[in-house]
């Protein structure tokens, strides 16, 4: 066969199968420019210098993000290959050769990929750019020059590689599927092949379904640390996962049997069609409709957390680093007399160099400690204490950072406190004490005082819980007691901190600074310091949680669009039959529409359901990243679910009116 023929025909495929290729292109390009943009950010030198954490945090995203991208474009192409299957087996009955067809499908990868490479490079570039300004606007708080952010040699030609090889694959797939298929079984294949099940089986299914779900669920709403949440999460993830396949397999059949059950109810003229066409299309679709309801939930999560995340930035920083300056000297200054020698020396240099507000001094300790959470009240043991420390049980022991300091420090710059001699007041975000109205410490039981907000720097994020007790006696019995027999014993446990207030100051710039360092052999903090440490890795999970939403984004469109294309095309058939039966057209239509709502409808709430239960457990999992404001965080998913939902209704009535569309086209 001459290649001006192979050409035209591959034009005019392109042409007639626009509506199916021109999607496959588009978002393919959105993934790879992404792919770009993640790159260039990795490699680039403004990031590695000031943002270091960000590279870090953009090749976790690119890892997820590529996972996610080849399950889509593979979904997707052999969505395309199954359209294309009719055409070439009628080239084939017609004495076209395979190796024409083969030379067809190259042809077309080869085209595609051209396209997508130009569409991905200029707009991951262009787009890149303005992700690079967003992110320094949300780290820095100051825009940057875009000639920070030149273009990326290197990232395109990784980025172009990386599409080889997926287009490469691609094509080897298409080509198996053409040499394993002979002309008959191509014209006679249908776009879905369906199973009939036994009811046995849809029962023993639906059983299976709500068991996993139902263990997903109860893991989710355990009481966990943060750190512990966050791997909980991945087996409660895994038990949903499966157990939304199997429910939408076997739940949906059963009930609209059971409804088909209900004479007074199935035989009305409004419920006949509705739930007979129901039926058949939750049959066939229920795997691709399970796919949109799991996406959604990941994506309704993920933008969850980038929005709390980045609604509690400057609170987070402002509450927990109250005080401008701080520093700290070994020991205890109340009685050691070399240390309060030293914090002396330290506080008349910030008097007199500076115009600092009184200086806030006081004693705190730090050390490790296992929470158990098995026994009527937590007990805080130390680590040769735990029974098996490898057990991964969420219920069991809890890894956990303690910080001690005596009441008349603390009562000397906060809101007086009183305790009593079985008192302990008690500073965390870990949501596990929330329930608890006492605390084993050393053996003996103490009621919890809540303290909710203090006046000196406070780190309340991730495995941290801040203690107050009574006395120096008492703090000094608790830190032996856990010190002893562990491998913190020659570490010093306790310091003096020592935090100051001097607006004056420029920052950790300031020559006066640098001099107390210098000469007194300390290292100072600032707020500015802390602030930008801060918004780098938190600004960095904002940019990998929006690049990896717009990922979902994707993925839920493709499977959206490409299941109404196969639904308009299997509706034809259904839509004449109607049309014998005496309906008329409008009425048709309306049925056809009430399917298609509630065959799309059901993703969303299972998503919706989801998410409610797994809101518990990613509260937890964003005590990782600081205190977590519970108005923020409801108002947040809140606005995100009705975001999603809208932007889902629109994903559906686009795809909806290229539904009907293609019926018209199809019943000419």
């Amino acid at each position: 066969m001459p290649f001006s023929m192979i050409w035209t025909m591959v034009k005019r495929h392109f042409v007639t199968q626009r509506h199916i290729i021109l999607p496959f292109i588009l978002s393919s390009s959105i993934i790879f420019a992404i792919e770009y943009i993640l790159l260039s950010i990795t490699t680039n030198s403004y990031i590695q210098q000031h943002h270091q954490m960000l590279g870090m945090f953009a090749i976790i995203g690119n890892v997820f993000m590529s996972l996610l991208a080849v399950i889509f474009i593979i979904y997707a192409n052999q969505f395309v290959m199954k359209q294309q299957q009719k055409t070439f087996s009628l080239y084939l009955i017609l004495g076209m050769e395979k190796k024409h067809i083969r030379v067809m499908l190259l042809i077309e990868h080869i085209i595609k990929y051209c396209l997508i490479t130009i569409i991905s490079i200029v707009g991951g570039y262009l787009f890149g750019s303005l992700f690079f300004m967003l992110i320094n606007k949300i780290t820095t708080g100051h825009q940057t020059s875009l000639r920070a952010y030149p273009f990326d040699v290197k990232a395109m030609w990784i980025t172009l590689l990386l599409l080889f090889i997926v287009m490469l694959l691609l094509f080897m797939i298409n080509q198996f599927k053409i040499t394993l298929q002979n002309p008959m079984q191509l014209i006679n294949k249908k776009a879905h092949h369906k199973r009939r099940y036994k009811k046995v089986i849809n029962y023993i299914l639906l059983l299976v379904g709500i068991i996993l779900v139902g263990n997903g669920y109860r893991i989710a709403l355990q009481d966990n640390t943060p750190v512990e949440s966050f791997f909980a999460l991945f087996i409660a993830i895994f038990f949903v996962f499966s157990g939304t396949y199997l429910l939408f397999v076997s739940f949906s059949v059963l009930i609209i049997e059971r409804l088909q059950k209900l004479p007074k109810y199935y035989y009305q003229p409004k419920h006949f069609f509705l739930i007979s066409g129901l039926r058949t299309r939750m049959k066939s679709n229920a795997i691709g409709l399970a796919s949109i309801a799991l996406l959604c939930t990941f994506l309704i999560v993920t933008l969850g957390m980038t929005v709390t995340t980045y609604r509690g930035l400057d609170k987070n920083v402002n509450e927990m680093w109250k005080n401008q300056y701080v520093t700290s000297v070994d020991g205890d200054f109340h009685h050691n007399q070399q240390t309060a020698k030293k914090v002396k020396k330290v506080i008349n240099d910030i008097k007199q160099k500076t115009n600092a507000d009184t200086p806030k001094v006081y004693t705190q300790s730090l050390f490790n400690v296992y929470l158990d959470a098995n026994s009527e009240y937590q007990r805080l043991l130390k680590p040769s204490e735990t029974p098996n420390k490898f057990n991964i049980d969420p219920g069991k022991n809890k890894n956990v950072f303690i910080t001690v300091m005596n009441l008349n420090d603390y009562n000397q710059f906060n809101r007086h406190l009183h305790l009593k001699d079985n008192e302990v007041g008690v500073n965390t975000n870990m949501n596990i004490l929330d329930d608890s109205d006492k605390i084993v410490i050393q053996g003996k039981p103490y009621h919890i005082k809540r303290v909710h907000q203090t006046n000196v720097n406070s780190l309340r994020f991730s495995e941290n819980i801040n203690l107050i007790v009574k006395n120096d006696r008492e703090l000094n019995q608790i830190v032996n007691y856990y010190n002893k027999s562990t491998s913190q014993s020659n570490m010093h446990l306790t310091n003096t901190t020592i935090e100051f207030n001097d607006y004056e100051l420029k920052g950790n710039d300031s020559p006066i600074i640098h001099e107390i360092e210098r000469k007194h052999d300390i290292d100072i903090s600032t707020y500015e310091q802390f602030k930008n440490v801060w918004y780098n890795i938190n600004g960095g999970l904002i940019f990998v949680g929006s690049l990896v939403s717009l990922v979902l984004f994707i993925g839920i469109f493709l499977i959206i669009y490409y299941k109404q294309v196969s639904e308009a095309q299997e509706d034809v058939q259904n839509y004449l039959t109607m049309e014998h039966l005496g309906i008329d057209n409008q009425k048709i239509k309306h049925i056809l529409d009430q399917q298609l709502i509630w065959l799309f409808s059901i993703p969303f709430i299972v998503a919706i359901i989801h998410t409610l239960f797994a809101s518990k457990i990613i509260y937890e999992i964003l005590g990782l990243f600081g205190e977590v404001y519970i108005g923020i965080y409801i108002t947040s998913f809140i606005s995100i679910v009705l975001i999603v939902g809208i932007i889902y209704f629109i994903m559906y009535k686009m795809t909806s009116y290229l539904f009907t569309k293609l019926v018209k086209q199809l019943k000419k």
